[in-house]
């Protein structure tokens, strides 16, 4: 992640630490990240100790289709 950190500090350096951050979180392909939307967001009841979970509905190889957890991101 030092290459990340390198970055210069514009708009289009955070774009980019956060796609490949989230790229890197999640394990994507890079076809099934380009083709991602907001709308792919679904969110699930997990039970009382998770709560409610978000998950992204991805169509990868061979169309075929799963759902990647979303974790939830903390600002420091």
């Amino acid at each position: 992640m030092c290459v990340l950190d390198a970055m210069p500090d514009t708009a289009a350096a955070t774009r980019m630490r956060f796609v490949l951050s989230f790229a890197y979180s999640t394990g994507l392909r890079r076809v099934e990240l380009c083709g991602a939307f907001t709308d792919d967001v679904q969110e699930h009841y997990a039970g009382p100790e998770l709560g409610t979970i978000r998950l992204l509905r991805v169509v990868g190889k061979r169309a075929k289709e799963r759902f990647v957890p979303l974790i939830r991101w903390r600002s420091t």
